[in-house]
């Protein structure tokens, strides 16, 4: 990425656009397509560039969000398709047209040729700097934000920032959207709209983020439902619960949960804690969790007592771990499991809008 312009950071207002366009999205009932609409705009308007459209992935290929065209990219459409298909997080150029890295005969560039020529913006000879990122929630591509800066503009550090940081809006609104339409049919919308609404001041609250996990885990209690739901958060090499300060820690090698937290895998389900082989009971957790379940009024020895692990990421790091009890006598189920997985990708986004804010704020 060249670095020929000297760009102040992002401007804390607008900063605060972005997030009220995720709050005003989150609380509206308007369709997806028409969110995704309003957001495009405020990023030109925030980013002072010419373009912001969103590309979303179905199967494989990905289309415009707003527009209903036949056009599709896959991996061997143009370089947009390829990046699709790839695992990068940004793909820079400063100019598209004449970028030796883009084959200009391909069926990407030849569309994009063609909506240039009908724009009235462009000029021919005008260079196109234009830029891909990649929407993600979890190790799930969403789609890609696709934008291109102002002739003669060149890409510097802050945008960068600006473009992860959008990015990881529209992953939220769309993550919302997915968990709202999941929500209606089964007739959970009012609970899973209100953890939704929980969930945007998160973002930007000055109060410790633990206070606010405390009404977060509540709320996962009623909408799931479960007897218990707990947030780990992974500082360095052990992890601290985000809102018991009983000050107990978990490491790589302290049980279970830090062996998971550690590990790699993304999903871990046990029907009782307490009978399964792969869970050693002498370990410093066991003993602890034991404590807490005895604890409980609700606890009854004849039960079985489950428990789910989720990883919380974002992309490649472990941000947590999202620990679940299903209520005294049921187990989970497939359809528990997809709740919970993607209950901790709207977490793992929270936390990521969190620190880049926190990130920004810190520069100011």
């Amino acid at each position: 990425m060249n670095q020929t312009t000297n760009k102040s950071d992002p401007d804390p207002t607008r900063i605060h656009e972005l997030l009220s366009r995720l709050a005003q999205t989150t609380s509206s009932g308007d369709p997806l397509l028409d969110k995704i609409g309003d957001v495009e705009s405020t990023v030109c308007q925030s980013m002072e560039v010419k373009n912001c459209s969103v590309w979303l992935c179905e199967e494989g290929e990905a289309r415009v969000a707003r527009r209903l065209e036949s056009f599709r990219v896959r991996r061997d459409t143009g370089p947009l398709g390829q990046f699709v298909a790839e695992g990068d997080e940004f793909f820079f150029t400063d100019d598209y047209l004449h970028d030796p890295r883009i084959n200009q005969f391909s069926p990407e560039a030849q569309n994009f040729r063609m909506t240039l020529s009908r724009s009235r913006d462009y000029t021919p000879g005008d260079a196109v700097p234009q830029a891909y990122v990649r929407i993600s929630s979890q190790s799930e591509t969403l789609g890609v934000m696709l934008i291109t800066k102002k002739s003669p503009e060149r890409w510097c550090d802050s945008d960068k920032w600006w473009l992860r940081y959008t990015a990881a809006i529209i992953a939220h609104i769309i993550e919302s959207d997915r968990l709202m339409q999941k929500a209606i049919q089964c007739g959970k919308q009012e609970r899973v709209h209100e953890l939704l609404l929980m969930l945007v001041p998160v973002v930007s609250s000055p109060k410790p983020f633990e206070r606010k996990m405390t009404d977060v885990e509540r709320t996962l209690c009623d909408v799931l439902p479960l007897s218990s739901a707990r947030i780990w958060l992974r500082q360095d090499d052990e992890a601290v619960s985000a809102t018991a300060h009983d000050g107990f820690k978990i490491g790589p090698d302290t049980g279970a949960l830090g062996k998971f937290m550690f590990g790699e895998d993304h999903f871990f389900c046990t029907n009782d804690y307490f009978n399964d082989p792969r869970i050693d009971l002498s370990t410093e957790e066991a003993v602890h969790y034991k404590a807490c379940v005895e604890s409980k009024p609700c606890y009854d020895k004849g039960k079985s007592v489950p428990q789910a692990y989720v990883r919380i990421r974002s992309g490649d790091e472990t941000l947590g771990v999202l620990v679940c009890a299903p209520k005294p006598g049921s187990e989970f189920t497939p359809n528990d499991e997809w709740w919970i997985n993607h209950i901790a990708g709207m977490l793992a986004l929270v936390m990521e809008n969190r620190r880049l804010t926190g990130q920004q704020a810190e520069k100011a």
